[in-house]
Formats: structure tokens, sequence, C-alpha cells
């Protein structure tokens, strides 16, 4: 995700006439909010696999 978030913003998103693109601003905002929810994502799962390992030891003993 982080390539395509980098590969996005670099684009020129600018026609001849100087008038933006949308739909390619659109998809540069997508792929940016698609990589925080990424990031996000494999935070919340590295946190609630803790949570079961934690619950797990403390089952064994």
């Amino acid at each position: 995700m982080e390539v395509l978030c980098e590969q996005a913003n670099d684009q020129e998103f600018v026609r001849t006439d100087g008038t933006r693109i949308a739909s390619a601003d659109k998809l540069c905002a997508l792929a940016t909010i698609a990589r925080d929810r990424g990031e996000r994502m494999v935070g919340t799962m590295a946190a609630c696999h803790q949570v079961v390992l934690n619950e797990r030891k403390a089952a064994t003993r």
C-alpha cells in the first residue's frame, strides 16, 4: 500500500488546460485511506493475538 500511495501522490493530476483531475485526486485519497486502515488493522490484530497468547499462557498455569 505504501508504494501505491507514493506512486499516486507523485503523479501530476492536472490536465493540460490547468484543471485538476478529480477522479485521480479521489484515487489518491482512497489509497491513503486504505493504507492507513491497513496499518491500524495490523496493529489491532497484533494486540488481539497478544491477548490470546496471554490467555492461553494463563490457562496453562
